[in-house]
């Protein structure tokens, strides 16, 4: 038993270390030649277009290192749902792992993240995202983030949003904070709820790397006529209650 929990240790150990390196070596290429894009005509375009441009690249990345740095230790599996809304719309994921945010790129090209410190503290990354427009939840009040938000529908642009906060690093669904649910009564937008199952160990919270695969599935969005007499407290539970009746089926 020791002899096989040493093996097993020992395997997630080379898996996540190659892992790493496969990422850090295709971020590296990609910013290279990302940086022959977006750098020549920043100066001379508009800082609307400049956002634009950046918020696409974020997406190329995401699917970037998808296809090729998870590749061939984690699978995913794109479950689609052809009634999915097509406006534009918040979308509420749950939160099982840092790789949350590249499986974002699997479900929208136009779109923006609601996050909070961390990411804009990281080298490089923090500053396009910066660039890119993405929400600091934390710096705004619920006024200012509403108009963002508005801002961002209205320009047929997704927002993206994890209630949950944080990530669990298991298979539990947290508690959400109200915060969105309040934005997307006053913009009364839809809401599209978004599962993903299967990644708690892509990483986990040891930031070690488990092979499996990994499931994703948008369910049909939430309208505001379906959530318009809802307290922003309902409206969370009853978002959170679809999700954690899906993502257990997706689990079994």
């Amino acid at each position: 038993i020791i002899h096989l929990r040493t093996k097993i240790s020992l395997g997630m150990f080379l898996i996540s270390v190659l892992f790493y390196v496969q990422i850090i070596l295709h971020t590296v290429l990609y910013f290279f030649i990302l940086s022959f894009y977006l750098f020549p005509p920043y100066p001379f375009v508009s800082a609307e277009k400049n956002a634009k441009r950046v918020r696409k690249a974020i997406v190329i990345y995401g699917r970037w290192i998808l296809t090729y740095s998870m590749f061939p230790f984690v699978k995913i599996k794109y479950l689609a749902n052809p009634k999915t809304s097509s406006p534009a719309s918040i979308i509420v994921s749950n939160h099982r792992s840092a790789s949350d945010a590249f499986l974002m790129a699997l479900f929208c090209r136009k779109c923006v993240m609601v996050v909070s410190d961390w990411p804009f503290r990281i080298p490089i990354l923090g500053k396009v995202a910066k660039a890119g427009g993405y929400i600091r939840i934390s710096t705004l009040s619920l006024e200012e983030l509403t108009l963002k938000v508005e801002e961002y529908i209205k320009n047929d642009i997704n927002v993206i949003c994890f209630p949950e906060g944080t990530r669990s690093g298991n298979k539990e669904l947290g508690q959400f904070h109200s915060m969105m649910f309040r934005v997307a009564l006053k913009v009364k937008c839809p809401i599209t709820p978004l599962c993903i199952t299967g990644n708690e160990n892509v990483p986990n919270k040891q930031l070690m790397i488990k092979k499996g695969i990994i499931k994703f599935k948008p369910l049909d969005a939430v309208l505001y006529n379906d959530y318009k007499n809802m307290s922003p407290f309902k409206l969370k539970q009853h978002i959170r209650n679809i999700m954690l009746e899906e993502t257990k089926r997706m689990d079994d």
